[in-house]
């Protein structure tokens, strides 16, 4: 998944729609666990206004750092991400990714997580 994830970064960031914002909860869920020794759980729409230099809702561009020791792939699909027209992705309970083109499909698969359903089946199948 590094590859779609880095394309959805890399288009929000060359997308004038988002100006220049990551829009990313990781980001700041990072923060907490490191200022407050764990996530923030449930993540709220009030959370994303929480005033810190990871906040990817509120600053632009990239963080100050990286949010753990990358792996050589990782850092390979930062440099050459995979070439997409996703803008949003959302992981299941086990890490799974749902990919988004648009704001109303993404939150057809936010739904589809909370309902359980799980990524990892049409990853096998496919």
């Amino acid at each position: 998944d590094y590859g779609y994830v880095s394309s959805v970064f890399h288009n929000r960031l060359k997308s004038a729609e988002f100006d220049g914002l990551l829009q990313s909860d990781a980001t700041i869920q990072y923060y907490y666990r490191n200022v407050y020794g764990s996530a923030k759980l449930p993540f709220t729409d009030e959370d994303r206004k929480f005033d810190c230099a990871y906040n990817t809702y509120m600053y632009k561009g990239l963080i100050p750092g990286p949010l753990s020791t990358p792996t050589i792939e990782a850092i390979n699909s930062a440099m050459y991400p995979f070439t997409s027209d996703y803008y949003y992705f959302v992981t299941d309970v086990e890490g799974y990714c749902m990919y988004a083109e648009t704001y109303a499909q993404h939150l057809k698969n936010i739904e589809a997580i909370k309902a359980g359903e799980t990524v990892k089946g049409e990853e096998e199948e496919g």
